[in-house]
């Protein structure tokens, strides 16, 4: 059974989002949900913020309903009083439960706290981590939705990658990975780790070993990996290797983080970053010596290292959490 999805304002509102979010549902990914309300609070924010005309709004609205007729859901209001998210954001909630949506899409995750949605069955969602598991359940019919995607845009006409670089500032993870998986011709996702062991003398890190080369963003990944778990040797190069040393603190948030995964051999590069000065790493669960991506499968319980490249050519280590950063938000730093 196709999953009911409510989509929040905020998501409905950047157009290549919103249009790709809708061209995955008219793949049959999901069904979308919003209520009236929703829609005008779109309406406010693409004229009031963004100073789209007004009769171009409204088209981009209409053009919405004649599509998914059925998205339209009715008699909420009745549910708002008795739930407590945030107040101004109970009538978003209120049209998830009424229209039996399983998740609610939203960038404003905070406002909608799990002891007000799991009650009612809701789970909430930003559009980064939706995606991905929309990815993880069907990545083909994903891939699909990102062809069509691109087919249909003619001003200015679209690859796949511009669809996804387009998207990469709101939705960096899915787009990284769904890119990198486009370029493998791979479309399998998996909970099972994608990676193999490696001796150390085939793995692509040997040449870390020969001739360390911060120059090569795998390297300095290695290296500051190897570092943060030895700190008080290592303390003044994992300083050197990393762009704002004052915002990892003592590090052992990174160590912890860290702790019990392994560095995969694979860069990925920004997809919306054509000068190549930001790429990421991967850390896999569970295996105790460097591994081996054979796929671009979607790995359950990995981490980021976010990269930036320094005017001398040199890579040092920017972020590092569960989800990649926007290529914006690092180049700003």
């Amino acid at each position: 059974m196709t999953p009911l999805v409510l989509l929040d304002a905020c998501v409905l509102v950047p157009q290549r989002l919103s249009s790709l979010l809708l061209t995955f549902a008219e793949e049959g990914l999901f069904e979308p949900r919003w209520s009236e309300r929703i829609l005008a609070e779109t309406g406010r924010a693409l004229t009031e913020k963004l100073g789209v005309p007004r009769d171009g709004a409204a088209r981009r609205l209409a053009a919405m309903r004649d599509a998914f007729p059925e998205a339209a859901v009715h008699g909420f209001e009745v549910l708002e009083p008795e739930l407590n998210c945030h107040p101004k954001d109970r009538h978003v909630l209120a049209a998830a439960i009424a229209a039996g949506a399983e998740t609610l899409v939203t960038a404003n995750v905070r406002d909608f706290p799990e002891v007000s949605c799991v009650p009612h069955g809701v789970t909430v969602a930003d559009p980064d981590l939706f995606l991905l598991e929309l990815t993880a359940q069907d990545a083909r019919a994903c891939q699909a939705a990102v062809e069509r995607e691109a087919r249909r845009m003619r001003r200015p006409p679209m690859t796949p990658q511009d669809v996804l670089a387009g998207v990469a500032v709101l939705v960096p993870t899915f787009a990284n990975l769904l890119h990198q998986s486009m370029l493998d011709g791979v479309a399998v996702a998996s909970d099972v780790p994608a990676y193999v062991t490696v001796p150390v003398e085939e793995s692509p890190l040997q040449g870390y070993a020969d001739a360390p080369d911060v120059t090569n963003p795998l390297h300095v990944a290695f290296a500051w990996w190897t570092a943060v778990f030895d700190r008080d040797r290592y303390l003044a190069a994992l300083h050197g290797l990393t762009w704002s040393p004052a915002a990892f603190g003592d590090y052992a948030w990174a160590e912890e983080l860290l702790a019990g995964r392994s560095i995969a051999s694979r860069i990925y590069y920004a997809v919306d970053d054509p000068t190549g000065e930001v790429a990421y790493v991967r850390f896999v669960p569970e295996v105790a010596q460097s591994s081996q991506v054979f796929e671009s499968f979607l790995v359950r319980g990995v981490c980021f290292m976010t990269l930036k490249k320094r005017p001398d050519g040199s890579w040092c280590v920017w972020g590092l959490g569960h989800r990649m950063v926007g290529t914006r938000a690092v180049r700003g730093s």
